[in-house]
């Protein structure tokens, strides 16, 4: 069953976003008397469609439910940008596998610059990705994405958990596995962009609180990095 989030509502009625409408009316094409669920703040509603025109879509509700939005872990994923095509599938996936919110960061050896006239619409197509693999992946909720990060200090504020870590590919020592213990709540991991991290900026991590962590035997790309990170935490809290 399709689902969709709603971010207002009229009384009994719920805006559809131009999008949602486009993609009910002329992509998978639903019809009057068809279902559909609506995530609407932190309520499931199963709806059946009444009518359907270019800019609206009526609906009854016939059922609704409060909708726990608590995970057993949160996750921050703190991700140096990368180029398109790969951000776009991080973004998909780490949707998908549950990530609680992503701060993409520029770095030193960042591929990927980003011209300041382009981040507003960078950043709102990329709220648009998220959300629809979190109504494909039937996700309760979607992951917060913050403005780019081009100091490392801004993260002093935005990251407030106990247990930071930061992948580096020349720890041998230090595997990320101790750290996910029974009691954890939230945890915020840092990956580097393709020509990786730095030495200052690992120097700052450190410095910060944070813990340099290997994430295996093996080297993992930007891209595949942080979705082996989100499904260690689903197996360890999840399953």
């Amino acid at each position: 069953m399709h689902r969709y989030f709603i971010e207002e509502k009229n009384n009994e009625n719920f805006i559809f976003s131009p999008e949602n409408i486009h993609h009910i009316k002329n992509v998978v094409k639903l019809k009057p008397k068809e279902q559909i669920v609506l995530i609407y703040k932190n309520t499931e509603f199963l709806v059946e469609i009444l009518e359907i025109s270019n800019d609206e879509i009526l609906t009854k509700t016939i059922s609704s439910k409060k909708v726990d939005f608590s995970k057993k872990c949160n996750v921050t994923l703190i991700l140096g940008l990368i180029r398109e095509q790969k951000w776009d599938f991080v973004l998909q996936k780490a949707t998908e596998l549950g990530a609680t919110r992503i701060i993409p960061i520029e770095f030193k050896r960042n591929v990927v610059k980003i011209d300041e006239k382009k981040i507003t619409a960078k950043i709102a197509r990329w709220k648009k990705i998220c959300e629809d693999a979190s109504e494909q992946s039937h996700q309760i909720r979607i992951p917060e994405i913050t403005p780019i990060i081009k100091n490392l200090n801004a993260l002093n504020e935005m990251i407030t958990c106990k247990t930071k870590l930061v992948a580096y590919e020349n720890e041998k020592n230090n595997n990320f596995k101790q750290f996910l213990v029974p009691e954890l709540k939230e945890v915020a991991l840092v990956i580097g962009p393709e020509g990786g991290l730095e030495a200052n900026e690992i120097k700052w991590f450190e410095e910060n609180g944070y813990e340099v962590v290997s994430l295996g035997k093996n080297i993992f790309r930007a891209e595949t990095a942080p979705l082996l990170f989100l499904s260690s935490i689903i197996y360890e809290y999840d399953l």
